[in-house]
């Protein structure tokens, strides 16, 4: 699948979602609305707010992103200053929950099997104006270079 077709599909989609506010809520996310992307996304959860040591859980790890990574993360309890195969795909997100806005990100990270993964991803926050962000969602296209 295209990167640009993929990040913006998921644009339009949240764009759709957050009519006139700066950003969704979470509830209003619908994984079957973008199911054949949903496999390239992982879903971010805000657990501590308490700007870069912000703490972070994997709500969702689609199957092609587990294969990238080498690794099932959902469940696990992160840091974006914590260092695991991927972690960089997440550097930007504790930016994207202290100033909600859409945010492109693409560089590089050694995944488990030992492979540089080369990656463009689109962060997308989620939340309230009351809560702030309460979830984000990455949506990932990359390839293995050999």
């Amino acid at each position: 699948m295209h990167d640009n077709r993929l990040a913006g599909r998921l644009v339009k989609y949240w764009d759709m979602l957050r009519k006139d506010q700066a950003m969704p809520e979470a509830f209003y996310f619908n994984p079957t609305a973008v199911e054949d992307l949903w496999e390239r996304c992982f879903r971010l959860r805000v657990l501590h707010y308490h700007g870069a040591k912000t703490t972070y859980q994997f709500d969702h790890m689609g199957d092609d992103i587990v294969a990238s990574y080498g690794k099932n993360l959902t469940d696990e309890m992160i840091t974006s200053k914590m260092r695991f195969p991927g972690s960089t795909v997440i550097k930007q997100i504790d930016s994207v929950v202290a100033n909600p806005r859409i945010l492109s990100d693409e560089g590089q990270f050694v995944s488990e099997k030992n492979k540089i993964v080369k990656y463009r991803a689109c962060l997308l926050p989620f939340g309230s104006p009351r809560d702030g962000v309460t979830h984000v969602v990455v949506g990932m296209s990359w390839r293995e270079v050999h």
